[in-house]
């Protein structure tokens, strides 16, 4: 009896060994997922986004909030006000007001408007997180093809 009680605390040390090895090596693991997305984010293509190829046109939105969605569709009309700025005509009004009460300091306000229909925008790339202080934080890369501007399906 006392061989069986001796090699039945050999086993379970042995056991408790290879769980405590295995737990170790999954939190290593988990460490060093985490450490890796957070460097990839913005992704590479927010940087470096493709040319305009042809009748294709890229741009790329951002978007930032404490809602999930409400990141998401910032970031969306932002992509599709920087295709509309590359497609469609832009006329830009410049004036200059006083900066504030007590100064004679003026500053220049730029006001940008732009006409631009889109339709059959895809939406290429989308990354997103949770960043530390608990906003989501969202970019998306957009593309449209001009050569479809018109078109009826």
């Amino acid at each position: 009896m006392k061989i069986s009680k001796l090699q039945d605390k050999s086993v379970n040390r042995k056991i408790m060994r290879n769980v405590f090895t295995i737990l170790t090596a999954l939190i290593l693991v988990s460490n060093c997922i985490s450490a890796q997305s957070s460097d990839i984010f913005p992704p590479k293509w927010v940087n470096n986004p493709p040319k305009a190829k042809r009748q294709k046109v890229y741009a790329i939105g951002y978007g930032q909030s404490l809602s999930q969605t409400i990141a998401n569709e910032k970031a969306r009309m932002n992509a599709f006000n920087e295709l509309a700025q590359l497609i469609g005509p832009t006329e830009v009004q410049a004036r200059q007001e006083p900066a504030g009460k007590d100064t004679t300091a003026t500053a220049k306000l730029e006001k940008t408007k732009v006409e631009a229909t889109l339709t059959d925008v895809v939406i290429v790339e989308r990354a997103s997180r949770q960043n530390e202080q608990g906003m989501y934080e969202v970019y998306l890369l957009v593309m449209y093809n001009k050569g479809k501007k018109g078109k009826k399906k």
